[in-house]
């Protein structure tokens, strides 16, 4: 998670610093910027390309040693006959000769060391300061479940309770506004009283919902703006992106740069809405800002920001807005354009990529090679105080080795010494070139 918070806090303030510069860009294109700045909290950070440009770092993440036996003991490397050891190796002398004792009880384990009836004294230590961290992150995420599962809950209450509104002036004006916007499948459209604002919510079977005030109040002229902006929404697919955008800050809750991405993607999100209803000619810009002003006077009320899209979010202060919507130096675009789409996908293959990933496969080459040290092997590990785990399960594997390929001809072993106490020590090498290359012939 480390990687991922550093990258992912990188790329969110260079788009928004990119996004605060460029206000004068099309809103569309600032809003698929966002989008990617928010992807980069969900890829994991060791998936990689070419192309990234953080892939070009790496490679920074290791991956466990892999095993060539495919399991998590390490297994030597198959040892060719006596005539293919190598050169720097020398025959065992009697200074050097390993006694291994024998014994009809040895089992041989497939886990590290041998067992042990000594109780472990791992479930005695505390945690530490990174599993404190876990649990407080872990600790935090449930409270954002619980909070979004409550808004979930309450929306759904509302839905349930409020009244289908099927006929009349604003549900004949709403059903043209369908047609217009091409939306295949009308979502309904409701009132309530427990709401005090406009909202559009549900993922899989969206739903616009007006408060009952506002439609005692405000006139036609005023509400069509309002429920063409709930469609733009839907038609967006702006409710999908919003349940990305939980899912993400229940995970990167204590991170500031998602609040702050989080936060311009809604209002961006918002822009591109507005920018859709004054190209299509939904509105003008007159009767937009009137609009506005008589929404801010009439539902001067926030919507629940988690599991709603709402017309009256972030209504105050209306100046900012306004100005945006009289401005007509402002490129506004229906959608996002061809060119927009491409520096969008090119913005994607640099930031997406993570770092390369490095994995090490060892292999182990025994010391002690059919009868003889290898002594180019001699003191690697001398200089090291503190061996890894890897070490010691090679250093086992290599004992494991040593007793099931030498253990078989310590009697012959033994024969030979028996013969060279009574012979003389003029038959030490030709009992030992006679022994080294029976075992050799055997293997």
């Amino acid at each position: 998670m480390f990687h991922a918070a550093w990258q992912g806090a990188i790329v969110g303030v260079a788009v928004l610093a990119l996004v605060c510069f460029g206000r004068c860009w099309p809103a569309s294109l600032r809003y698929g910027l966002l989008i990617i700045a928010l992807l980069k909290f969900a890829i994991p950070p060791m998936v990689s390309l070419p192309t990234g440009v953080f892939s070009q770092i790496g490679p920074v993440i290791e991956r466990a040693p892999v095993s060539t036996s495919g399991s998590n003991r390490v297994v030597p490397e198959r040892i060719d006959p006596v005539e293919n050891v190598p050169a720097n190796s020398v025959p065992i002398d009697s200074a050097e000769r390993i006694h291994v004792t024998e014994s009809s009880n040895y089992r041989p384990s497939s886990k590290f060391g041998s067992e042990s009836s000594e109780p472990s004294e791992l479930g005695s230590v505390g945690l530490n300061w990174k599993g404190w961290l876990l649990l407080c992150h872990l600790l935090g995420t449930a409270v954002v479940v619980i909070w979004i599962v409550a808004q979930v809950f309450r929306l759904s209450l509302i839905r349930r309770r409020a009244q289908f509104l099927g006929t009349g002036e604003i549900a004949v004006e709403y059903q043209d506004l369908v047609k217009r916007f091409g939306i295949r499948s009308a979502p309904p459209l409701q009132i309530s009283n427990e709401i005090l604002s406009p909202i559009a919510f549900g993922l899989v079977r969206p739903v616009v919902m007006l408060p009952t005030e506002a439609v005692e109040r405000l006139p036609l002229t005023v509400l069509k703006p309002i429920l063409a902006h709930e469609l733009a929404h839907i038609q967006r697919h702006d409710l999908i992106v919003n349940w990305l955008q939980l899912v993400l800050f229940s995970i990167w809750w204590f991170n500031p740069v998602v609040w702050l991405v989080n936060r311009a993607v809604r209002k961006t999100r918002e822009e591109c809405c507005d920018d859709l209803l004054l190209t299509r000619g939904f509105v003008s810009q007159d009767s937009y800002c009137d609009t506005l002003v008589s929404a801010a006077a009439t539902l001067a009320a926030r919507v629940p920001i988690g599991a709603a899209l709402g017309f009256a979010e972030h209504l105050h202060p209306l100046r900012k807005r306004v100005a945006r919507i009289m401005d007509r130096t402002i490129r506004r675009s229906p959608k996002l354009s061809f060119v927009g789409g491409l520096v969008v996908l090119l913005s994607a293959g640099l930031i997406l990529p993570g770092l390369r990933s490095q994995e090490t496969k060892e292999k182990v080459r025994p010391s002690f090679v059919e009868g003889r040290v290898d002594l180019s092997r001699r003191g690697e590990d001398s200089g090291n105080p503190a061996p890894s785990i890897e070490t010691f399960e090679q250093l086992f594997a290599k004992l494991q080795w040593f007793h099931h390929r030498v253990t078989p001809y310590l009697p012959l072993v033994r024969e030979s010494e028996k013969v060279v106490e009574q012979l003389g020590s003029e038959s030490v090498p030709f009992l030992k070139e006679k022994l080294l290359r029976r075992v050799g012939q055997t293997i």
